[in-house]
């Protein structure tokens, strides 16, 4: 992967694949909406734009640069109690937690948080 990268999720239905940015080019996958992949630097053909994209199984390739991404950035990682539930002083075992932003629609950056 070339330049700088980041991760993005999939928003559209399906996003293709494709092995190359030059005719003749074949699609190597098809990954549904949500699937992650780390974008890299933005290639043009053209008025053709294509951004190289590795997936999760280690495979490279590009996607259209029109496909709709939310770029995915995390901001926070720290071990965190948890109750077992709201209305109890007991603590459960500590688990990981992280804060991720997805830059979302309109600019707005929405905090999501995940266990992992």
């Amino acid at each position: 992967m070339h330049g700088a990268s980041m991760q993005v999720r999939l928003k559209d239905e399906y996003t293709r694949v494709y092995d190359g940015v030059d005719e003749p080019n074949r699609v190597i996958a098809e990954l549904p909406e949500g699937s992650v992949v780390t974008a890299g630097s933005v290639v043009r053909r053209g008025r053709a734009r294509w951004v190289e994209v590795r997936m999760r199984d280690g495979r490279g390739g590009y996607i259209d640069g029109d496909a709709i991404v939310h770029a995915i950035r995390e901001v926070a990682r720290a071990w965190a109690p948890a109750h077992e539930k709201p209305d109890t002083a007991i603590w459960g075992t500590p688990y990981l937690t992280r804060a991720v932003r997805s830059r979302g629609a309109g600019g707005r950056t929405p905090l999501h948080l995940t266990g992992s």
